[in-house]
């Protein structure tokens, strides 16, 4: 095998053994040195975006490079919870309260509660790994965390990822879906909202998440609430199913929706540094499109009256106060912008952004009229602010940014529907979201079609493809489209034995290969070789064939042999193929439709090419029908498997809905 050289060829596990000195480092190879902690774009970019106030921008880059605090909040709002609470206070925060605590010369902060957070169930610490290692109190503190974690009794969280679901005004008899919920802190701070009352809620929550690994993990951080209230879905955001309920011949709307939507994540770079090597523009750019399909999909699913909650944890105002924007174009009245400045006071937030920019690998533009006449990039319209979302209410949107107190950066907007709208076209929708072509509709499970463009679907259709084929043949009047129908249904039976039987020789015996006559074709129509069980079919017939036998298990120098058995038909001869041997692959010759005869001069050393050229011009046709049929055939094959799987999601669905509503 060799020995491999160059990172790149290193497959094996022994080749990484012998490159890796066997020695513990203390640098960690992950994290960058606090002196990388820049990205001159980054700072350019936010400069002119006008995200930070004027003046504060060093106390924001300061707070950036610093390691995130830990926070947790206890879960559950009843008497166990608050009696938590009070323990923590009084056996490990007490001491805090006595003289500072000093750790190499360093003054400790003591643990506060968050004071946007009711009951002091949310609280804040800002203790870094080597002062949790040096004092004995902090270690028990750190332990004392993990272990209630693993319990369920408490949930390690980002503060302000605890602010969503506080928007939402969730109560017990709500329906609530949350699209992107991995890894499911925010989804477990829904379910506890749910609880919150002394009886057994009669909503329910939906879980989803488009990754099926991100799936576990939602599963497992919210198996220790114990609710017999959620579902957990593994689908894609922008088409989540909208189930129907027949009794009532309606939708099922939701309550409540929240979108924390897939985003650049530059709101998280003080727990994940690396995001300053990596951060570009182009990652909002790109995300951009999927953030509005996602939240134009959230407004079909919301009830007239609920509550919509959009948040990223990123600073960018492309995927913040442009898609905000986009969906309030779109929707029009039907959705509206709710000012709840006045909720959480003790939350420190900045109004949305009026006015922003969008960038491409090579400048800033400030408008889309300006940007299309720059060539080809990946923009879209609706990255930009113009005329109509200037008159839009979009300073009701909340951004936190890191200094103001020592949290993450986030964005929420909250939307109330107030009536409902038509759905978007396609191409609309795909045009809005930045698409080049519009997303395609799925369409119904079709197994058998026919040339008159009627369709048979899965609960209609009773006969297998290759009769209800045959029946259309049979109807049909002109005489072209019967030899093409005739033709199919040949490469269909023959598909059907390879599918079954492995090869072409192994059909059944008995079948017989029939050729129409070229006698009354129409120009332009297709000659076709029949496959069929002896008798002659409507297409034959049409095509004026007549009884004559060629043995088809025979080689092609003895099938000329035997063209002495003949029918005359029209004054052409046809040669018809029968056999009871196993079919072979090799495919029968077509006579010539024109050409002179014997009759008119020609001589038998003059047809020998033509007959070579009708040969593999007939093999071609063969060759091409069974191509489509087999296409065909694994087409409609999963046409219906998609069917039923999307049949039983539903019926799983309405089941939940049931027990539950």
């Amino acid at each position: 095998m060799g020995k491999y050289k160059g990172k790149h060829q290193r497959v094996m596990k022994r080749d990484f053994k012998q490159s890796r000195p066997d020695k513990w480092s203390e640098k960690s190879r992950s994290q960058p040195e606090r002196s990388e902690y820049n990205n001159e774009l980054f700072v350019e970019y936010y400069k002119k975006q006008g995200v930070v106030p004027e003046g504060q921008w060093e106390e924001f880059m300061e707070v950036l490079k610093t390691p995130l605090p830990t926070t947790f909040r206890i879960n559950g709002t009843g008497k166990f919870a608050t009696d938590l609470r009070d323990k923590l206070e009084s056996d490990f925060l007490s001491n805090f309260n006595k003289d500072p605590i000093m750790v190499a010369g360093e003054t400790l902060q003591p643990p506060r509660p968050l004071p946007w957070y009711s009951n002091k169930l949310a609280w804040h610490m800002s203790f870094s790994r080597g002062q949790l290692r040096k004092l004995p109190i902090l270690a028990e503190i750190h332990e004392l965390l993990k272990r209630e974690n693993e319990a369920g009794s408490i949930t390690r969280q980002e503060a302000v990822s605890m602010v969503p679901p506080l928007f939402l005004g969730v109560e017990p008899h709500h329906r609530i879906l949350d699209m992107c919920a991995a890894p499911g802190s925010k989804t477990a701070q829904i379910l506890e909202m749910l609880h919150a009352g002394t009886m057994m809620p009669t909503g329910i929550v939906v879980a989803n998440d488009a990754d099926a690994q991100r799936c576990n993990l939602l599963a497992h951080q919210t198996k220790r609430m114990c609710s017999p209230a959620l579902i957990v879905t593994n689908h894609d955001a922008t088409m989540y199913p909208i189930v129907t309920d027949h009794t009532a011949k309606e939708s099922i709307l939701f309550d409540r929706i929240l979108c924390d939507v897939p985003c650049s994540g530059d709101g998280t770079i003080r727990k994940a540094p690396d995001i300053w090597r990596r951060w570009t523009p182009g990652n909002g750019n790109g995300l951009h499109p999927l953030q509005l399909r996602i939240a134009l999909h959230a407004c079909q699913m919301l009830k007239v009256g609920g509550r919509l909650v959009y948040s990223t944890c990123t600073f960018n105002p492309v995927e913040d106060e442009a898609v905000v924007a986009e969906v309030l174009r779109m929707t029009g009245s039907a959705m509206q912008l709710l000012d709840l400045s006045d909720h959480l006071p003790g939350l420190p937030r900045l109004p949305g952004l009026k006015k922003w920019y969008a960038r491409d690998k090579i400048q800033y533009y400030s408008n889309w009229e300006e940007a299309s006449q720059n060539g080809p990039h990946k923009l879209t319209k609706s990255m930009f602010p113009d005329a109509q979302s200037d008159e839009l209410p979009l300073e009701r949107c909340m951004r936190i940014l890191p200094h103001h107190s020592d949290t993450g950066g986030f964005f929420i907007a909250v939307f109330e529907k107030m009536a409902k709208y038509p759905q978007p076209a396609p191409k609309q929708e795909a045009a809005a979201a930045g698409s080049k072509r519009p997303r395609p509709q799925e369409p119904e499970p079709v197994i058998a079609s026919n040339f008159n463009g009627s369709a048979q679907t899965a609960e209609a259709s009773a006969e297998p493809p290759a009769v209800a084929m045959a029946a259309d043949a049979a109807a049909m009047t002109d005489p072209a489209d019967t030899a093409a129908m005739a033709a199919a249904v040949a490469a269909n039976q023959r598909a059907d034995a390879v599918l079954h039987n492995g090869t072409p020789e192994a059909a059944e015996p008995g079948i017989k290969l029939e050729t129409p006559s070229t006698s009354g074709r129409q120009e332009g129509s297709i000659t076709a070789a029949v496959v069929s069980s002896g008798e002659p079919t409507a297409a034959t017939t049409a095509a004026g064939t007549a009884p004559g036998s060629v043995d088809a298990g025979e080689g092609p120098a003895a099938k000329r042999a035997k063209h002495t058995d003949i029918a005359e038909a029209d004054g052409n001869t046809v040669p018809v193929v029968t056999s009871s041997a196993p079919l072979a692959p090799t495919p029968v010759p077509t006579p010539a439709a024109a050409g002179p005869s014997d009759d008119q001069g020609g001589s038998s050393v003059d047809k020998k090419p033509q007959h070579q050229a009708h040969h593999a011009e007939s093999s071609n046709y063969q060759a091409a029908a069974l191509l489509i049929c087999n296409s065909r055939d694994l087409l409609m094959s999963l046409a219906q498997l998609l069917s039923i799987v999307s049949l039983m999601c539903q019926v799983s669905l309405q089941l939940h809905c049931a027990i539950f509503a």
